[in-house]
């Protein structure tokens, strides 16, 4: 017999070896007991086993839940919650940075409100459409760059403690009605004004110069 044939006979068969790796694996059914940064206690027909998360596992389990652990030698990791006992909301804890990246399109819908919080929001995009019934923006500040930018209301209303505009080339205003009224003073200046009526001018106070 050649050394190549008995080294063909010494060694385990491939899928031996890996029913080996596979027979060392239990897995179980048990309930949680408690959980608490990442180190779920579950009851089972094996005892109460200390288990750690699994990363494939995204659902933080609750007390009451149904998970399926699995076990080899001392270790321990809850795989998947089954079945949640009570009405608490789904809650997904990622350990560390994660990403999410779709070939095609990606659509987040809800029955409910989509709450966004983070100390940094970022949306890069080719084109941005905001559509609802209501909008409210809320910050210290707000500040908005564009090259061009149009807005269209049926009623603008701004309040504000002090208002400061600098336009450097020119501005239009076209309105059918202009109302300007100042409790202490209005200021005019200007290089040249032209003042043109069509049909009145009016001047009325108490004490009026020119010159």
């Amino acid at each position: 017999m050649s050394l190549k044939s008995d080294l063909a006979q010494s060694e385990p068969p491939a899928d031996a070896a890996a029913s080996f790796v596979t027979q060392a694996v239990v897995q179980a059914l048990g309930e949680v007991e408690r959980s608490r940064d990442g180190v779920v206690v579950v009851s089972s027909e094996r005892g109460l086993l200390q288990a750690r998360l699994a990363v494939s596992c995204l659902v933080q389990p609750e007390c009451g839940d149904t998970v399926l652990v699995a076990l080899r030698g001392p270790q321990a990791y809850v795989l998947a919650v089954l079945e949640r006992a009570s009405e608490a909301p789904l809650a997904m804890v990622l350990p560390c940075s994660a990403s999410l990246s779709v070939q095609g399109d990606l659509r987040l819908q809800a029955r409910g409100a989509i709450s966004l919080q983070g100390e940094a929001v970022e949306a890069v995009a080719g084109r941005i459409s905001l559509v609802g019934q209501a909008v409210h923006w809320l910050a210290d500040t707000l500040e908005s760059t564009a090259a061009r930018m149009k807005q269209v209301a049926g009623l603008w209303t701004v309040q504000v403690k002090s208002h400061h505009r600098h336009v450097e080339d020119m501005e239009m205003v076209r309105a059918g009605h202009v109302d300007l009224r100042a409790e202490e003073v209005l200021h005019l200046n200007a290089g040249h004004t032209v003042m043109k009526s069509r049909e009145l001018v009016k001047i009325d106070g108490k004490q009026i110069q020119v010159g």
